[in-house]
């Protein structure tokens, strides 16, 4: 996990996508440790879960996380996220095509 952390504050990604079953650890686990990363540093969480409980979802949006989406149902309104926040990214840094 630390590994991850450092990658996030060197490539400085605009976008995160977690899960929250991981293989060694949690999804939740890594919103901690992000949680602690400076603010420039800090990428658009999304967490992209098939346990979209709704204590899933409050727990992720109390760690940090701008949205959540459910795998088993919601790509469509993730791949809208990553896009409108590319898109965000394009007008704030004044890129063209």
């Amino acid at each position: 996990m630390v590994e991850l952390l450092r990658d996030i504050t060197e490539l400085r990604p605009d976008v995160a996508i977690i899960d929250i079953a991981l293989e060694s650890s949690s999804g939740f686990d890594v919103m901690k440790m992000m949680a602690a990363m400076r603010s420039e540093a800090h990428p658009v969480v999304v967490v992209l879960s098939s346990f979209a409980t709704q204590r899933y979802r409050e727990e992720a949006t109390r760690l940090g996380a701008d949205y959540f989406f459910d795998k088993n149902g919601e790509i469509l309104q993730l791949l809208k996220a990553v896009a409108a926040i590319a898109a965000a990214r394009v007008r704030r840094n004044g890129w063209r095509h």
